[in-house]
This record gives structure tokens, sequence and C-alpha cells, in this order.
């Protein structure tokens, strides 16, 4: 197993280079051990690649504790795991409160480069509905 680097953010979380995505899943697997022996208190920061789904149905529940479940078993030819998924999120923040509203835009973010890239060659399927990716650009901050 090869590290390439670490760093400690003053936050509370550590980044690590690791040199293949093998070894970035031996330190995602095992990371409660070795975290609380070499760095107390620390957890691991991922990079995240986050992607929009659009039209999704506003009957998708992306705060449940099944969500990432759902979404991996419909999509199991794009998502390689059901770990893959690392936040689920609507991108108007409210979701489900608008009952006018049929669909919506959800924000996936995933682990992995090369999922987010499937993701948005191949689509995604949410409650039997395909909904079109795209790469999430998130809107600039306005100062004035």
């Amino acid at each position: 197993m090869k590290v390439q680097g670490v760093r400690m953010r003053t936050n509370g979380t550590l980044v690590v280079n690791a040199a293949s995505d093998n070894v970035v899943n031996l330190i995602m697997h095992h990371s409660d051990t070795w975290t609380t022996t070499l760095a107390p208190g620390f957890s691991i920061s991922m990079k995240t690649y986050s992607v929009v789904a659009n039209f999704a149905p506003m009957e998708f529940e992306p705060e449940a504790e099944n969500a990432k479940r759902i979404l991996y078993t419909e999509n199991r030819v794009v998502l390689e795991t059901e770990n893959d998924v690392v936040r689920i999120w609507w991108l108007n923040g409210k979701g489900q409160t608008q009952q006018t509203k049929k669909h919506s835009t959800l924000i996936i973010s995933v682990n992995n480069v090369k999922v987010a890239d499937n993701l948005i060659q191949c689509n995604i399927t949410i409650l039997g509905l395909i909904c079109n990716v795209q790469k999430y650009i998130p809107i600039p901050v306005q100062c004035y």
C-alpha cells in the first residue's frame, strides 16, 4: 500500500493522496481503525464529484436512510458500489415542500471521477424515471 502524502487541516480533517483506487478503498474501509491510532480526533476528507440529475421525481426522498441503496439498486450498470454515492440533496434545498411540482433537480455527489463520468454519459434512473445528468457547477457567490 502506497500513500503519496497526508495533510492535517485545522478543521479536523485529513487529506490523504493515494497511489491507486485500490489503496483509496483500503484507506476508506479501515479509516476508523488507523485514524484513531495515528490522528485521534481527525476524520478523512474525501474528494467528491457532484452531478445534477434533472427531472427527478419529487416522490424520491434523498434524506431517507435507504436513498443511496435505492439509487444503487436502480443504477447498478452505472454505479460500481452503493458506497460510491456520498451525498444526495435537492438543488433548491426545499425539495418536497413544493407540492405543485412533480419533478425537481437533485445533486448527487460521488467519490470517484469515473463514476461521475459514467453518470453523465449514461444518465440515471430514479424511481423508474430517466433523469438527464450533467456536471454540477455551483453558482458563484456574488459580492455587493
